[in-house]
């Protein structure tokens, strides 16, 4: 224990840290965000055109960004390959297509129509392959994989006795299973050509895989007047048992996985916070501004946070009230 006499005095230093408060890195209206594997070059599109933007070391100038198209009439959504090289375009017409950019040659880049009976598509992890749902008018429903410019057409599942539709699927990323997602969670084992349901409540609205590919985090409706969020967060086993309710209302695009399997960064009414998807346990981040974070994208050393808010493109670095 420390004595003080009296005329005695003693000087204490606190440091104390910033809060941290979200960076605008762009103003441009965007409707999708997606980084390469080290989370330094970000492609989006914004209006007709889509972009690559660059972290740079410059604070006025955090981002390079440059066009790699031209302006594309109709365009929707972009499937962007794993390299970056080739993408899948969604049109306005319900029409789906291959773009090869050339290497951001804008002057040769080249699209070659699919057609209007493709439904979801995910690449391959290699970017060699493409799975895609197939849904002509005659009925047919199968999964499809086709090499990377849709030749070799290979039909590896009727799916017609399943009900399925036109479900949205996802690739685990070692490239071995494949999410369908129709009011309900199917897994489909590539190797084996196996489809199992995994769940029957008919309400799910989205899933993804954890990092490990051991656990899937899905959403389902769950309506709440007093909500802005529609949707309950919930985890399985890769087998669809133990099933646990994180006690989490929001939209799955406002979660993103850490890489320890275990944790996910959320958004929802309360604000940023860290959940424990075993303990339930959540730690709040403290930062200045308000903002409602969607399509979320975790920095390689999980320090910063990228996010869009209202179609503009943030940054935050990520601060818990633990400190």
């Amino acid at each position: 224990k420390l004595k003080l006499k009296r005329g005695d005095n003693l000087s204490i230093i606190l440091t104390l840290k910033q809060v941290p408060q979200a960076i605008l890195l762009s103003d441009k209206k965007i409707s999708q965000l997606i980084a390469d594997t080290e989370r330094k070059n970000f492609y989006y599109l914004s209006g007709k055109t889509i972009y690559k933007a660059t972290l740079t070391e410059d604070e006025k100038n955090p981002l390079q960004i440059l066009p790699i198209t031209s302006e594309i009439e109709g365009l929707q959504s972009v499937l962007f390959s794993p390299n970056f090289q080739l993408a899948i375009f969604r049109k306005q017409n319900n029409e789906s297509g291959i773009f090869d950019f050339k290497r951001y040659d804008l002057l040769h880049q080249e699209y070659t129509s699919m057609g209007k009976d493709i439904g979801n598509v995910v690449w391959q992890t290699d970017g060699e392959k493409i799975f895609y749902f197939y849904a002509p008018a005659d009925g047919e429903r199968s999964l499809i994989r086709a090499s990377k410019n849709n030749s070799d057409v290979e039909r590896i599942y009727d799916c017609r006795e399943t009900g399925l539709q036109n479900p949205i699927l996802k690739i685990s990323s070692d490239g071995t299973k494949i999410l369908f997602l129709e009011k309900d969670i199917y897994l489909f084992d590539i190797y084996k050509r196996t489809l199992d349901k995994l769940s029957d409540s008919g309400k799910i609205v989205d899933a993804v895989f954890s990092p490990n590919m051991d656990k899937i985090l899905y959403a389902t409706d769950s309506k709440d007047p007093l909500s802005p969020y529609q949707a309950q967060i919930s985890i399985m086993d890769i087998q669809g048992k133990n099933n646990k309710n994180l006690d989490l209302r929001t939209n799955l695009d406002k979660t993103v996985w850490l890489a320890d399997n275990l944790n996910i960064i959320a958004d929802s009414k309360e604000g940023l916070a860290k959940v424990n998807t075993d303990s339930l346990a959540k730690i709040a981040f403290v930062y200045q501004n308000n903002f409602k974070a969607e399509n979320l994208i975790l920095s390689k050393d999980e320090k910063v946070l990228y996010f869009l808010s209202e179609g503009n493109f943030y940054s935050i670095v990520l601060q818990t009230k633990e400190y």
